[in-house]
């Protein structure tokens, strides 16, 4: 699992605090789009984003995302 910060731009950066998820989990850095198609390709589990309605809209635009779910929460 990737974890990716957002900082200004579209520009993703390494986040300053550590991660405490059970399993594999890294920091990474990078373009979001370029990081999240690497891991897609590397990747046998399925990936989700958590980010930002930019970060996922920049994925969505890449062709990165196969399935959208939403929730509301009223």
């Amino acid at each position: 699992m990737a974890c990716l910060q957002e900082s200004k731009g579209d520009e993703f950066r390494r986040g300053s605090q550590s991660v405490d998820w059970p399993g594999d989990a890294n920091v990474v850095s990078g373009d979001a789009v370029n990081v999240v198609a690497r891991l897609k390709e590397e990747s046998d589990m399925p990936l989700r984003s958590h980010g930002s309605l930019s970060m996922n809209w920049a994925l969505m635009t890449a062709g990165l995302v196969d399935v959208v779910q939403v929730t509301l929460s009223l």
